[in-house]
Order: C-alpha cells, then structure tokens, then sequence
C-alpha cells in the first residue's frame, strides 16, 4: 500500500503507568513512515525526562529491522530514522516488535483518529 493520510500514535508507560498517550496527524505517509515518527516522538519524550533506558515496541518487523541495519535506511524516512539512530547514542535502546494484535490501545488510538 502507498502513502496515505496517516496517524504517528505514541504512548509512553514508565513503570506499568501510562504519563502519555498522542495520536498526531502527520499527512500523507505510509504506515512505515507513522511508525517510524512515533518511535522518534517517543525517544525524544524520553530524553526530555532524562531517561538513559527505554525498550520500544513496534508492530512494524520493517522497522525494527531497519534499524538493526542502518546501512538500509529508505530515503523518505531517512532524516526521522538518523535522528532515531542519533537519540539512541546517549539512550540505551531496545526496539522489538510486538504483534498488532497485542498493540491495541496504539491499534485504536489511530483508528479513531483516522476517522475524525
């Protein structure tokens, strides 16, 4: 599927405790692109507070591969995904993939609002 209207969909949970939940419009992207910017507004949320450990999850294997290998970078997500790679410098990082299924609040988080 090709770029479409999309939703970046970002919650942070310290300790089992939800501090944030975004859902923002960031126009025409594909669903790799809206993934890959709410894991970068995640990383800088969590540099904003001072953490120096974060574990990411995505239901994007894209993702999650591409930056296990950083010399495959697509060239539209290239600036988001080098400020990621960048971030993780003074963050220890671990991005895994979780299946959509088990990523519901994010799953309709983005469904409503898409359909605002």
């Amino acid at each position: 599927m090709g770029p479409q209207l999309a939703i970046q969909v970002m919650q942070a949970v310290v300790q089992g405790k939800v501090i944030l939940t975004e859902a923002k419009f960031i126009g025409t992207a594909s669903n790799f692109q809206a993934e890959v910017e709410a894991l970068l507004r995640g990383m800088q949320l969590c540099q904003s507070l001072r953490f120096t450990q974060i574990e990411a999850e995505t239901d994007s294997k894209t993702v999650v591969n591409i930056l296990a290998n950083p010399t495959s970078w697509p060239w539209r997500s290239k600036h988001s995904l080098k400020k990621i790679w960048l971030l993780a410098q003074n963050i220890k990082v671990t991005v895994r993939h979780v299946y959509r299924e088990t990523n519901t609040v994010a799953n309709d988080l983005a469904k409503l609002a898409s359909s605002l």
